[in-house]
């Protein structure tokens, strides 16, 4: 088994980019323009992934009970 040290900057990194609008490319700088089709796509896939993130997140920076 391996175990991985995460801090608040990893998982604040990981929400900056589930978070990120795809017109401002992968790096930040460059600009990418989505039909409409992919429009709808991205943003279904968005809320769908956000929530699933947020909610795992959520689990992983609660403190243990017990």
């Amino acid at each position: 088994m391996k175990v991985y040290l995460l801090q608040d900057d990893d998982f604040d990194r990981l929400l900056a980019f589930v978070d990120r609008a795809p017109e401002h490319g992968d790096g930040g700088g460059g600009s990418t323009i989505l039909t409409a089709e992919e429009r709808e796509a991205h943003e279904k896939a968005h809320r769908f992934f956000n929530f699933q993130i947020r909610r795992w997140l959520d689990t992983v920076r609660t403190p243990a009970r017990g």
